[in-house]
């Protein structure tokens, strides 16, 4: 298996910037996808470029937080604050061409400090809110030229459902010629996670060839409490599980290859 393990949030707060470039230095991880609206960001990726960790992607966001356009411009995105909607299935509420706008605006405030992306991926996962999203998410990686997260399943939802989304999304990616993994872990998240919860997600799909796992480690610090989002202690839970030693050992012992979306062919 070839797995990648990628950290959401990058540049959020400063902490959470804290966490994962020790995760990248110390332990397992081998990508991330940065939050241009992250109170941290602009120095999360000027110390990223110090330590020459480069694998950086963009974490799209449409569900949290202020967006980077006017938010007179995109009045269906935002709240009476000029704030995001909280995450909200079906999305019906949403302009798909402001939606656009404003990841544009993303991408192109991203580009100002990076002009190599790794990959896209979004923020709770938004662009499988509605098949709308899904093919505006797809059109961004087919424009710039980047790999896309999969959201291929085999656990959740309704199994027919699940069937028809999964053909959904890879016929999607193999119609705009999308690299992209065989498989994504979005279960390696909570209040429970441990060595034995990682080991169990990742090997019981090692019949993969290409795997992403998500995970989001950080240092909690006051700023979380200013961004919200609710998930803070946890992530240094998840720091001590991705730096430990005995999860190197065990990655390795199984012939774990350690990838980044670069080496997606």
């Amino acid at each position: 298996m070839k797995l990648i393990v990628n950290a959401d949030d990058f540049g959020m707060t400063k902490g959470i910037t804290r966490g994962i470039l020790k995760a990248y230095q110390e332990g397992v991880l081998t990508s991330t996808t940065a939050m241009v609206q992250g109170l941290y960001f602009k120095e999360a990726m000027a110390e990223a470029f110090d330590i020459d960790f480069y694998d950086i992607g963009l974490h799209l966001n449409i569900t949290q937080g202020k967006p980077v356009c006017d938010p007179k411009d995109i009045p269906s995105l935002v709240d009476n604050r000029g704030e995001f909607h909280v995450f909200k299935v079906g999305a019906d509420y949403l302009n798909i061409k402001e939606v656009e706008m404003e990841l544009e605006a993303q991408i192109a405030k991203f580009l100002e400090v990076y002009d190599q992306p790794t990959h896209f991926d979004g923020h709770h996962h938004f662009f499988n809110m509605s098949e709308d999203l899904q093919a505006l998410f797809v059109s961004l990686g087919k424009k710039y030229g980047v790999p896309l997260r999969t959201l291929v399943l085999k656990d959740t939802m309704n199994q027919d459902k699940l069937v028809h989304r999964n053909k959904r999304y890879q016929l999607l990616y193999e119609a705009s010629n999308i690299k992209t993994t065989d498989y994504f872990i979005l279960h390696f998240y909570g209040d429970h996670i441990s060595e034995d919860l990682l080991f169990s997600e990742v090997f019981k799909h090692d019949d993969q060839d290409t795997v992403e796992l998500m995970v989001h480690p950080g240092f909690y610090d006051e700023d979380l409490n200013t961004v919200g989002g609710g998930y803070d202690k946890q992530r240094e839970v998840e720091l001590v599980v991705l730096i430990s030693e005995q999860v190197k050992r065990v990655f390795n012992s199984h012939g774990i290859e350690l990838i980044s979306f670069r080496d997606l062919q």
